[in-house]
């Protein structure tokens, strides 16, 4: 099997105890946690570079704090964060003690330009938890920061984020919307010092260090070793990391319940459980789970995988109604997250899912995420857009629409496809053995490459198709516009009707009735 830096064009950055520079623009990856005694864990010296943590975590013990988890070096421009977590050692107890990170994601010299950061949880800083400047060109979404010094988060704009027990601001935009920032004693909460620009929509409290719990209106779940069970309707959050034995993490038996993860994490430590990290349980409506992190014990190796821990992430029952999963990343069990398709509102959007014995997202809609490592289908939904999809033995997705995402599968049969789809637009799907690359009705700007199944197989159109195999035939459908199909030993474009296409193999094109074509 590829891997998926094999199909994309990817350069991997290894975990370790050493820090990484980044001194050539492309896209990298994490493959493992870097754990730091001083200095930096990445630092970024160009522009046009795009870092995915890949869900793993850059931490430092230095003592006292020093560098940045992610250092953007000297007025860097179009850099992207995304998918991972960020720790130091700093915490708090009616005062301060800093040390590991001095910031999760910052710059020094001239302020950065064009940059995001998404899907990111910081904790634990001396300073900051994300700083990039004032500049309107900088984003953060969909990013927590907890326990730091100073500021929370700072961009030109910050959107469906939280800051929380910031020392002096915990959220300070341009524009803000969709946040959350809480305090440890005096200070700004959210500073918005334009909010014409777009509208304002916070939640705004204050954790007052002389007075004794907290202000946050949301109902406290405790760490430790307890399984939880939400009974009432209401507001949600974890205050620490929860490691249990068996059976649920946490079971929400309510209608109406929103549960933020805070950034921390839930574990099963047992062998093969029937539980599930975050179960809502029935025909329950109206639930949000989002911002946190669900580990099993699930492992694969030489194409086996050994089950122990969580069977599931996050399972909602069949029945449920308008569930929505946000911000979570899976690791390690036998299926990922499940929202039953037929909850037509559904939702998982900027999750990852890594490592599964079953399947790895499943949703009638699936937003800007990634699940690998999937012994059956990786991303199973009705609309799926912006996605990466990896399986071992089944679909890398499969839905009805199919919009800008990668699908893999290498699967040993030929049923099988990178993606499948009705309609695929702006999509590549890669099988590495007899999988195809991609099937669907209609196919639109797509990409598919297979060794001996199909490239693409558009069984009524394809226009502006690429589609290449290695014994199979590149491109197979009805009506072809403008595609080009390629087979070393096979046939390059197989169709009924073919306008301006092209075709190189065995047997170029075998097309019945042929337009502006020779």
């Amino acid at each position: 099997m590829r891997s998926l830096d094999q199909v994309a064009p990817r350069t991997p950055i290894p975990g370790g105890t050493s820090g990484f520079s980044i001194n050539a623009p492309g896209s990298y990856y994490l493959t493992g946690n870097i754990t730091v005694t001083t200095g930096n864990g990445i630092s970024v010296n160009v522009d046009n570079v795009s870092i995915d943590l890949n869900g793993f975590t850059i931490s430092s013990t230095a003592s006292p704090a020093t560098g940045f988890g992610v250092a953007l070096v000297g007025g860097r421009s179009h850099v992207a964060v995304s998918n991972g977590h960020i720790r130091g050692t700093t915490t708090f107890s009616g005062s301060f003690t800093t040390g590991g990170f001095t910031s999760g994601v910052d710059y020094s010299g001239a302020p950065p330009k064009n940059v995001r950061v998404e899907a990111l949880s910081v904790s634990g800083t001396a300073s900051y938890g994300v700083d990039l400047g004032t500049d309107r060109s900088t984003v953060i979404t969909n990013t927590t920061a907890r326990t730091c010094q100073f500021i929370g988060l700072r961009a030109g704009a910050v959107s469906d984020s939280a800051a929380l027990e910031a020392g002096s601001t915990a959220i300070s935009a341009t524009t803000a919307s969709n946040v959350l920032g809480t305090l440890t004693g005096a200070g700004t909460a959210v500073a918005v010092t334009d909010p014409t620009i777009a509208s304002v929509s916070t939640q705004i409290t204050s954790l007052q260090s002389s007075v004794t719990g907290s202000t946050d209106p949301r109902t406290r779940i405790p760490g430790g070793s307890n399984n939880f069970v939400i009974s009432s309707s209401g507001s949600y959050v974890l205050t620490g990391n929860l490691t249990v034995a068996d059976s649920d993490g946490i079971q929400i038996n309510a209608d109406n319940v929103t549960l933020d993860l805070n950034g921390y994490t839930i574990t099963c430590t047992g062998g093969s459980s029937p539980g599930s990290g975050v179960l809502i349980n029935g025909s329950r409506e109206n639930v949000t789970v989002r911002n946190g992190n669900i580990v099993g014990g699930t492992t694969f190796s030489a194409g086996t995988y050994t089950t122990a821990g969580f069977f599931n992430g996050i399972f909602a029952s069949s029945g449920a109604r308008n569930v929505r999963i946000e911000n979570v990343s899976v690791f390690g069990v036998q299926r990922g997250l499940q929202i039953a398709l037929t909850d037509d509102s559904g939702i998982i959007e900027n999750c990852h899912v890594n490592l599964s014995a079953t399947s790895g997202l499943t949703a009638a809609i699936v937003h800007r995420s990634i699940a690998r490592v999937c012994a059956n289908n990786a991303i199973t939904g009705k609309s799926v857009t912006g996605c990466v999809g990896e399986s071992n033995g089944g679909y890398g997705i499969s839905a009805e629409n199919v919009s800008d995402s990668l699908g893999i599968s290498s699967s040993s049969s030929s049923s099988f496809a990178g993606i499948f789809a009705s309609t695929a637009t702006n999509c590549t799907g890669t099988g590495t053995n007899a999988a195809a690359g991609l099937f669907s009705i209609v196919a639109t700007n797509c990409r598919g490459t297979s060794v001996s199944g199909f490239g693409v197989n558009a069984s009524q159109a394809a226009t502006n198709c690429f589609g290449s195999s290695t014994s199979g035939t590149g491109v197979s459908t009805q009506i072809a516009n403008q595609c080009n199909g390629i087979s070393t030993s096979g046939t390059g474009l197989v169709a009924t009707i073919g306008v301006a296409c092209r075709g190189s193999g065995a047997t170029p094109l075998s097309i019945t009735n042929r337009y502006n074509m020779p």
